[in-house]
């Protein structure tokens, strides 16, 4: 009766170690590094392990991709990790420091071009993080920044006399839009009001007649020249569309009109508007 039931066990016991041996994973290697898992072999899929970094590790491998996702197997069941990052072609799209439209914009305030670009983490409402050569990254491709993150246009029913660039020989730094005498100026974008007053030169803006410049949480400053009147003051927390001044032809102007400009730099630092603007 004992030699049956020792019998017994080690029946019972080569089942479950058959059974445990057919989940196995096909291979196993030491991962020398920290790392996420993935319900999904995606980086906007959920995280695994409650959001938290596995530590170095071996690890069972069930499966390799060729994009860099291995799923693994864990005390939660199968997992997907990617050590190297994927690499993807994007292009055409503006970056963030953070996953926010209201971080400051990488890449000195202008679009990425399009290239190869690494994928090294994401999150479940579509930010990437990415390697770039002012380090890691963020940008969202499946949304557009939107509300108030958005630029608007700095009066109403604008109309274009000049545009950025190439202009009698010289750079045309901002955009031109001509408009009555008086007609009200409102702020681009929600922030804080850093230079409000005449231009002179050698001290800030000179050329620019009454200007007034506002910093933006996005890193960028928005300049507004020539004005007839201001109607902020330096340390001013304005919100977008605030009326911040009236037109005029202030400063080096031939007529009345808002010289309007995008920085991302207090002083200098101009780059075209156009993308930032609602045309």
């Amino acid at each position: 009766m004992l030699k049956r039931g020792v019998m017994l066990l080690f029946f019972i016991l080569s089942i479950s170690t058959f059974s445990m041996v057919t989940h196995a994973a096909n291979s196993s290697e030491y991962v020398n590094q920290s790392f996420y898992g993935y319900k999904e072999p995606s980086f906007t899929s959920a995280k695994t392990n409650g959001g938290s970094e596995y530590g170095a590790q071996n690890v069972g491998v069930v499966e390799k991709r060729d994009n860099g996702w291995w799923k693994i197997e864990t005390w939660e069941g199968p997992v997907w990790i990617n050590l190297n990052g994927e690499e993807r072609v994007m292009g055409d799209f503006y970056a963030y420091d953070e996953p926010s439209f209201s971080s400051k914009v990488a890449n000195a305030g202008a679009k990425y071009g399009r290239q190869t670009f690494r994928i090294v983490d994401g999150k479940t409402d579509g930010w990437l993080k990415f390697k770039t050569w002012e380090g890691d990254k963020w940008m969202n491709p499946h949304e557009t920044d939107s509300g108030s993150s958005k630029y608007q246009m700095p009066i109403k029913n604008p109309n274009v006399s000049s545009w950025y660039g190439s202009r009698w020989g010289t750079v045309h730094k901002g955009i031109d839009f001509s408009a009555a005498k008086g007609t009200p100026i409102m702020a681009s974008k929600s922030g804080t009001v850093e230079f409000a007053g005449f231009g002179v030169r050698g001290q800030g803006f000179g050329g620019y007649g009454n200007a007034v410049v506002i910093r933006h949480e996005d890193g960028l400053w928005t300049l507004y020249g020539h004005m007839d009147s201001i109607l902020t003051t330096v340390g001013a927390h304005v919100q977008q569309g605030q009326v911040i001044g009236k037109v005029g032809s202030t400063g080096d102007s031939t007529g009345n009109h808002l010289h309007f400009e995008i920085k991302n730099q207090y002083i200098g630092g101009q780059v075209d508007p156009k993308p930032y603007l609602p045309f």
